[in-house]
């Protein structure tokens, strides 16, 4: 038999509409997850500008700068090598839980070390490695959660709220950070 005009092979496709693109909303998990990277995003955000701002006005310099972004960055690459090994091995869920946990412990040490005024710059590459590292591991687990949670035409509007939640909180963080070393 010939498929007619009716059939399910020759659906129109679904039109995108502004509400469903919010759908995922209403998934509570996905509700947590959203809400979770958009406060975590803000305070990585607010760490790009703290960080490089507090070394360059407390004589640290250009190649003292240089030296700590590039050994968080390295790290960052690391840990992302090792994310995804162990995002498959352990629940996605539990590496973040962890890793942010790690983090936000990370940046209230980096918080203490700024108000020393002069910290050692061992100390700042020591924090800003195991930030990096941590964040890196985080990146393959949080990639994996939204599929895991979502399915289908959700899965798409859920991506795309997460992608504008990363943007806009970076933009928040960016713009608060702005105001507070200002």
């Amino acid at each position: 038999m010939m498929p007619g005009p009716l059939s399910n092979k020759h659906q129109a496709p679904k039109l995108f509409s502004i509400r469903s693109m919010f759908v995922p909303l209403h998934n509570r998990n996905f509700s947590l997850l959203f809400g979770g990277q958009l406060i975590s995003n803000i305070g990585d955000a607010l760490y790009y500008v703290a960080l490089p701002w507090f070394m360059l006005s407390n004589g640290g310099g250009a190649q003292a700068l240089g030296i700590v972004l590039g050994v968080f960055g390295v790290a960052r690459i690391g840990g992302t090598l090792l994310g995804g090994a162990l995002s498959d091995k352990l629940q996605p869920r539990r590496v973040m839980f962890v890793t942010d946990i790690m983090r936000m412990v990370l940046m209230a040490f980096l918080s203490f070390l700024m108000f020393q005024r002069h910290p050692m710059l061992w100390s700042l590459c020591l924090v800003s490695a195991l930030l990096g590292f941590f964040g890196g591991l985080f990146l393959p687990a949080s990639m994996s959660m939204v599929p895991s949670l979502l399915d289908g035409d959700e899965l798409q509007a859920g991506n795309s709220l997460m992608n504008s939640a990363t943007q806009l909180a970076s933009a928040a963080g960016l713009g608060m950070a702005g105001i507070v070393v200002a």
